[in-house]
C-alpha cells in the first residue's frame, strides 16, 4: 500500500473516531459526581432510607433502592431531574384498574444504551412533556401481584432532560409515602449518592434515617457504608438471602433473609416471607451470641454438622405497626447442609428446651443460587 493511501486511511479512521467521540459527548451519561441537583427540595422530605431496608412480604431481601419520605403536609411535592440526563423509559402502573380502590403511579428510567441507569419510582403525576411522550404508542400488559391486579404501560423514549427540570409531582396517592430512587451498574444496585456531586451528597447523607413513625424515626445511620448495603451474602455462612426450594425467585414472599439492620448494621435481623409458620411475614431481632448454638451471629453458622437455634424477637418496620415484642415458647432451628442448602424448622418451645435439636418431617428447605 502506498504511503499516501495509508495516510488517507488513517485520517479517515481518525475522523470517524472523533465523530463518534463528539456523538458520545452529546449524550448525558451518568458518572460518579455528575448529578448536580436535588431530586426533592430539602424542606419537602423528612428522611432518605438507606439501601438494605426490608418490608416483608413484598421486600424480604434488602432493598436495592432508597426512599425519600415526604413531609406529610406538603402536597404536591415537586420532583426535579437531578442532572442533565437522557430519559430512556416511562412506565405507568395502574393498581386494581377499574375498581373502587384503583390507584396509579409512574416511574422514570434514565440512562444511555444500558450504561449506568437511574430510576425514580412512585411518582404521582408527570410533567406535561413526559405525559405527552407516554401517550404515544405505549405497550401495556396486565398481571397479578398477589391479590392486586396491575396494568403496566411502558414507553421507550430517547429524550434529553435538563438538570433542575420539573419531571413530576408526588405525595398525591394515598399510601404512597415515599419516592423511590435506585442506581444500577450492569443491572446491579449501587449507591445513588456516589453519583451526586460532593455538595449534594453531603446534604443527602444528613437525612439517612428510617421512615417517620417507626422505631428509627429521626435515627441517623452513622456506620459505614453510610448509604447502606444491598448484597450481604457470605459464602459458606448463614448470612444473606435464601430462596424457598422449588419456588420462583420472584416474588420474594416465599423466601427468607438473615441480614444486617439497615440503620444499625452491627445489629442482625431476620426477614421472613410467608413460608415459616407464625414467623412470617415479619422482621425479627435476637440477642446475638458469639459462641454456642443458640442465637449465634450469622457469620459463624456454617456447614459444620451442627444445628443452631434462634429465639426471635418481633421487630416491625411498618410505619402503621411500630410495636415489637416476643414470641414465648417459639423458636426455630437451622442447619447448613452445604454452602447452598439450608434446613429450617419452627419449634413450639424456646431454644433452651427439647435438646438435642432434631429436625422432623416439618422442616423447610431453602437454597442459594
Amino acid at each position: 500500500m502506498k504511503k499516501t493511501h495509508f495516510k488517507t486511511l488513517l485520517l479517515l479512521l481518525l475522523g470517524i473516531f472523533l465523530q463518534n467521540c463528539r456523538k458520545d459527548q452529546s449524550k448525558h451519561y451518568i458518572t460518579t459526581g455528575s448529578l448536580d441537583h436535588l431530586p426533592i427540595a430539602m424542606d419537602e422530605f423528612i428522611s432518605l432510607t438507606p439501601l438494605g431496608a426490608v418490608s416483608p412480604p413484598s421486600h424480604v431481601f434488602p432493598n436495592d433502592h432508597m426512599g425519600f419520605y415526604y413531609v406529610k403536609d406538603i402536597k404536591p411535592v415537586t420532583i426535579y431531574s437531578p442532572g442533565n440526563l437522557q430519559l430512556a423509559e416511562i412506565r405507568l402502573s395502574v393498581y386494581n384498574p377499574g375498581a373502587a380502590n384503583e390507584t396509579l403511579d409512574y416511574s422514570l428510567t434514565f440512562g444511555v444504551n444500558g450504561e449506568n441507569t437511574l430510576i425514580f419510582g412512585h411518582i404521582s403525576s408527570l410533567s406535561p412533556k413526559l405525559m405527552q411522550a407516554l401517550s404515544n404508542n405505549a405497550t401495556c400488559e396486565e398481571y397479578s401481584a398477589g391479590t392486586t391486579m396491575v396494568k403496566s404501560c411502558i414507553k421507550k423514549v430517547s429524550m434529553q432532560i435538563q438538570s433542575g427540570e420539573v419531571i413530576g409531582k408526588s405525595n398525591l396517592v394515598p399510601g404512597q409515602l415515599a419516592l423511590d430512587m435506585g442506581m444500577y451498574v450492569n443491572n446491579s444496585g449501587v449507591s445513588p449518592l456516589d453519583y451526586f456531586n460532593a455538595t449534594i451528597k453531603a446534604q443527602l447523607e444528613t437525612r439517612l434515617m428510617g421512615p417517620p413513625n417507626t422505631q428509627y424515626d429521626g435515627v441517623l445511620r452513622t456506620e459505614e457504608p453510610l448509604a447502606g448495603e444491598i448484597y450481604q451474602d457470605l459464602v459458606g455462612a448463614l448470612q444473606g438471602r435464601w430462596y424457598k426450594k422449588d419456588a420462583p425467585k420472584f416474588p420474594e414472599s416465599p423466601h427468607i433473609a438473615f441480614i444486617k439492620d439497615y440503620i444499625k448494621p452491627s445489629e442482625l435481623r431476620m426477614s421472613f416471607g410467608t413460608s415459616v409458620p407464625l414467623f412470617g411475614p415479619g422482621v425479627y431481632k435476637f440477642d446475638q451470641m458469639m459462641s454456642g448454638e443458640i442465637n449465634r451471629v450469622y457469620k459463624d453458622v456454617k456447614a459444620d454438622g451442627k444445628i443452631y437455634c434462634y429465639d426471635p424477637l418481633y421487630l416491625s418496620y411498618d410505619p402503621a405497626f411500630p410495636a415489637q415484642g416476643t414470641f414465648p415458647n417459639n423458636s426455630f432451628i437451622v442447619q447448613l447442609q452445604d454452602n447452598k442448602t439450608l434446613l429450617l424448622e419452627k419449634r413450639d418451645c424456646n431454644c433452651s428446651e427439647q435438646q438435642p435439636y432434631q429436625f422432623t418431617a416439618n422442616k423447610l428447605t431453602f437454597v442459594r443460587y
